[in-house]
């Protein structure tokens, strides 16, 4: 596989790089630089088959992407247009990812002007568009530190057999009716559909709800659990919170409000089944830092300050938690829902297959 250097002064938009790099098979990122002498440096020590790098970086930012071409090796700067020519490589996974990652340099030239919008649906209704396809569309989430997340649009368009282990456990123990909570582009809410559950996709996202509905979903509603419980909408045996959606739960203070409008909307004996992670399995010194300080806060550890970003455009700051099975344990105490399953890391048992620290809650409703 390609042993690829990232040479990018801007470190948010270098961090982003990486990170959609490291996502894609058969490409192994073995260095990062900042500046002319340190790409040079890392170039002279790692050996690298390619070389992504901007045009314009330190001492002068000028031309010292064009100036470490050296020694015959492939560089490509995917950071500005006017250097088509010095995009090219030989490696097509390399070539596409060149192409992609100008999204993220768009990204950078719009940060100092960003407005608040629905930066998570025109990410969607992009990826929509193209098919669903990977490769086309990419969410950027940015934490409150500063961290950069980047991952691919596509996995939200993606079919059950595409899924990990723990969207399929709740998947498949999803019954009678049920609300799709945070539904993105509809991936639980047509499965469910397509097995003859009568489903409701409920998103905050105007896009997003606008992709459920050209993918069929019949029945949506754009808002929050609280818009959608003041509707008094028919009720639900299961609520379905995918794809880590339980951290819609935003934390210990705002937690129980949300799971008090749920039972509101459920019929005796409901469900509520959702996916999240255990915020410390982790030895990645950032995120090691970060759970720290929320606790300095008095936060839960894996309570997340994010928001979505598109280009120019910026969701509002929102809370998303990651928690252990036993601090939602003590969250659930003062609601009338009770959790009668833990399954995956620290729960009931480990299920072979399943993403590193992620589990599944089953919470049923009391009484």
């Amino acid at each position: 596989m390609p042993r690829v250097i990232i040479a990018e002064d801007d470190a948010l938009l270098r961090q982003g790089m990486v990170r959609l790099m490291e996502g894609v098979d058969g490409i192994d990122v073995v260095g990062e630089a900042s500046d002319l002498p340190s790409l040079r440096a890392a170039v002279d020590r790692l050996n690298p088959d390619v070389v992504v790098t901007d045009i314009r970086m330190p001492p002068t930012g000028t031309d010292e992407g064009i100036q470490a071409r050296l020694g015959g090796r492939e560089i490509t700067a995917p950071m500005r247009r006017e250097v088509t020519p010095w995009r090219l490589t030989t490696d097509l996974r390399v070539r596409t990812l060149s192409a992609r990652v100008e999204g993220l340099e768009n990204d950078r030239i719009h940060r100092q002007r960003l407005v608040l919008g629905d930066a998570f649906g025109h990410v969607l209704m992009a990826c929509q568009a193209a098919g669903g396809v990977p490769g086309v569309a990419f969410e950027l989430v940015e934490r409150s530190d500063g961290h950069l997340g980047v991952m691919d649009a596509a996995r939200y368009f993606a079919t059950p057999e595409h899924w990990t282990e723990t969207s399929r456990f709740a998947f498949e123990r999803a019954t009678g009716r049920v609300l799709d909570i945070g539904a993105g582009a509809g991936r639980a809410a047509v499965a469910l559909q397509e097995q003859g559950n009568d489903v409701v996709a409920l998103d905050l996202s105007e896009g997003s709800i606008n992709v459920c509905q050209q993918r069929g979903v019949r029945s949506t509603f754009t808002g929050t659990v609280f818009d959608l419980a003041a509707a008094a909408p028919e009720s639900f045996d299961t609520f379905v919170m995918l794809g880590n959606n339980l951290g819609l739960l935003g934390g210990a203070h705002q937690a129980p409000a949300f799971l008090h409008a749920l039972a509101g909307m459920a019929r005796p004996g409901a469900r509520i089944i959702g996916e999240t992670l255990d915020p410390y399995r982790t030895n990645n010194p950032d995120h090691l830092h970060y759970l720290e300080e929320n606790r300095r806060l008095g936060r839960l550890g894996g309570q997340l300050r994010l928001r979505i970003r598109n280009l120019q455009l910026a969701t509002p700051w929102f809370d998303y938690l990651f928690c252990t099975p036993e601090e939602l344990g003590s969250i659930l105490a003062p609601t009338p829902w009770t959790m009668s399953d833990a399954i995956g890391p620290n729960g009931r048992e480990d299920q072979r297959g399943w993403p590193e620290g992620q589990w599944t809650a089953v919470l049923t409703l009391s009484g």
